[in-house]
Order: C-alpha cells, then structure tokens, then sequence
C-alpha cells in the first residue's frame, strides 16, 4: 500500500508503527508519504494487523524484547520518504 513512498519535501513523509511485540509496543515502524497514500486506510490496515498480531502473540505465548521502540519520525531523501534518525518533531513524527 505504501508502494515507492515518493515525496518531494519532508512535509510528506510520516512514520507509522506496525505489529505488536509481545512486550508491549510496536514490533517496527515504517515510512511513507501523504502524497502518495491515503493515510485513513493505511491507518486502518496497521490497526488490523496490529490486532491479529497481538492475538497471535497470546495464543502462542510469544515473548519478546521489552525494549522502547522509539518512533524514528521520516524524511524525505532523493525523493523517497525513509526512517528519520529519531528526533523528528512536526508531521513527520506522526
């Protein structure tokens, strides 16, 4: 859904978390771009699959890191949105 992630300004580019860790918190975030993806959808797929894999971790008993992922924001990079180093503030960091 996020495809290429194409931007022309960092203004575009947004970090959405993805999965669950058994600990708690997203298992990964990734970057894409308002320019390019609806965001309600994307939203709507990342709940979905944030909700079966937090099933899939309790019906298997799954353990994992309790380490605090921080959401490392994203920015715009030869025209591509990618994973910022962390310290995004502003509409990147959503």
């Amino acid at each position: 859904m996020v495809g290429a992630a194409r931007c022309t300004e960092s203004s575009q580019c947004r970090s959405l978390a993805l999965g669950a860790r058994a600990c708690g918190g997203p298992q990964s975030y990734i970057a894409w771009s308002s320019a390019t993806t609806a965001e309600a959808p994307l939203r709507a797929l990342a709940d979905r699959y944030q909700r079966e894999q937090q099933a899939a971790n309790q019906a298997s008993g799954a353990i994992s890191t309790c380490q605090f992922m921080v959401d490392p924001g994203a920015v715009c990079q030869a025209h591509v949105c990618r994973p910022g180093s962390g310290a995004a503030a502003g509409p990147a960091a959503q």
